[in-house]
């Protein structure tokens, strides 16, 4: 191991993939390793000062909930290592879902609504104009998150629009790599094959451990990443945090309706995921991040296979990662029309 402390190492934080937790593991993980860790807030990436200031003050690793066009706003004569953590993107959307509505950013009478506001955010062909104006953004902690294209991105292969960047881009620069699927697409997997490391977060152990592989951390490492020790290791412990929808208790109840009532994360993805209408709209939405979600198993696959890591992705494994995005898709053969057919109110 060699510790690469002439590194700034970027942490690209996208919502709703369990990062406000990660944030604690880093810090704590920082801590062991006598590094820097500093967390931007969402007012301190709007002063450019504040962040070649922090950069420059012996940060080692960074974290902020922003796209990988940020690394350009970043003026530093350290070489800059970015990393993120993806998740499977039917559970992500639901618990974006879940977080903007409990927010309020979503128009809603109440919160007994059946599951027809997230089939208009997550479809493509249902998402309103309406909802890509300034009004949703200006509600958001930060409305840079808009530039990819508006409020629905927030729901719609959101994780891809991250990887390509949007919130420091030019206006030109950001139509360009959204003038098709496939330059999105391009734009995203370039992006992910820069990284120093990719990680999922159904897999977060072992896409922790090739992290501090990676980064020589050898003091964390050590103590968490053997066959000894991993399982038990209090680092990787999950951490309750208030951003959490499963945590919150609010899920569907049978009839399609929100409740308050406690539940586990299981039940609250289940209520998703059973619905054949509901899913196929959220892979709609969402097929290029299944896409990307697949490479980035690929590549963490790959990547602990020839680092001889004690963790594996088997072929079970990989089809367990996968199975939402699979069902989501035959879900959409079977019920959406073909490209091009005309909705008829």
């Amino acid at each position: 191991y060699k510790k690469k402390k002439k590194s700034l190492v970027l942490f690209a934080h996208i919502p709703k993939t369990g990062g406000t937790n990660l944030n604690l593991v880093l810090r704590d993980a920082a801590a062991i390793e006598n590094i820097k860790f500093c967390q931007l807030k969402f007012t301190e990436l709007e002063d450019k000062k504040n962040i070649q200031t922090k950069s420059a003050q012996n940060c080692h690793m960074i974290s902020a909930e922003t796209d990988l066009s940020f690394p350009y706003v970043i003026r530093h004569t350290k070489r800059i290592a970015v990393f993120t953590i993806l998740r499977d993107p039917i559970a992500r959307l639901a618990s974006q879902y879940e977080h903007h509505l409990a927010a309020g950013r979503i128009r809603t009478e109440n919160l007994h609504r059946t599951h027809g506001d997230i089939v208009r955010l997550a479809s493509p062909r249902l998402c309103s104009q309406l909802e890509r104006d300034a009004v949703q953004c200006s509600m958001l902690a930060h409305p840079r998150k808009c530039r990819a294209g508006g409020f629905c991105t927030l729901f719609q292969n959101h994780q891809t629009h991250i990887l390509a960047g949007a919130q420091y881009f030019s206006k030109s620069a950001r139509s360009a790599s959204r003038r098709s699927a496939a330059n999105l697409l391009c734009a995203a997997t370039n992006s992910l094959q820069a990284l120093i490391s990719v990680g999922i977060t159904e897999r977060l152990s072992a896409s922790l451990c090739l992290l501090f592989h990676k980064l020589g951390y050898v003091h964390v490492y050590k103590r968490c990443c053997n066959g000894d020790t991993s399982a038990t290791c209090s680092l990787f412990k999950p951490r309750t945090t208030e951003h959490s929808a499963a945590d919150r208790g609010r899920i569907f109840s049978s009839t399609g309706i929100l409740t308050n009532a406690s539940s586990s994360s299981s039940d609250y993805l289940t209520k998703y995921v059973t619905d054949d209408i509901l899913l196929a709209a959220m892979y709609e939405g969402n097929a290029l991040d299944c896409l990307i979600y697949e490479r980035a198993i690929g590549i963490l696959q790959h990547e602990l296979r020839i680092d001889n890591l004690m963790y594996k992705i088997d072929r079970t494994d990989f089809d367990l990662l996968m199975r939402h995005c699979r069902s989501g898709k035959q879900a959409a053969d079977r019920l959406l029309p073909p490209r091009g057919t005309a909705y008829v109110e």
